[in-house]
């Protein structure tokens, strides 16, 4: 991954006319926000995983299933 971008509405655009686009949205860079939490992402998968195959619940691609 090169670079992260957040986009939303510029909460505070008036239209005068034709919209701007350049206006009317904010475009964030949260590369490094993203970089910092891309390590994390392994364990938080494997918990969401294991979540998802507990005991009553049973999903495809889980040994109690």
């Amino acid at each position: 991954m090169n670079k992260a971008y957040l986009v939303h509405i510029n909460n505070s655009y008036v239209r005068d006319g034709d919209i701007v686009p350049e206006e009317l949205f904010v475009i964030q860079d949260i590369t490094g926000v993203v970089r910092e939490k891309q390590a994390s992402i392994p364990d938080t998968l494997a918990g969401m995983r294991a979540m998802l195959c507990v005991k009553g619940n049973p999903s495809p691609g889980c040994a109690n299933a």
